[in-house]
């Protein structure tokens, strides 16, 4: 039973870990779509910016799960 337990306590941890590091990631994330200024950029490049944010983003969320 302590053996099973130990074990659980590795993985809640393993799991918290997990988590933090896609909360800083997720942080960087909203920092990096904050930082675009949308008026600067033609439809194109406004488009581009936010695909490549959608994969950042649909990759942290995979990661996490």
């Amino acid at each position: 039973k302590k053996h099973s337990l130990e074990k659980q306590r590795v993985l809640f941890q393993e799991n918290d870990l997990q988590y933090k590091k896609g909360d800083n990631e997720y942080i960087k994330l909203i920092e990096e779509l904050n930082k675009i200024d949308i008026a600067t950029l033609t439809p194109l490049e406004a488009l581009l910016k936010l695909n490549e944010l959608k994969g950042k983003a649909k990759n942290l969320l995979k990661g996490i799960h």
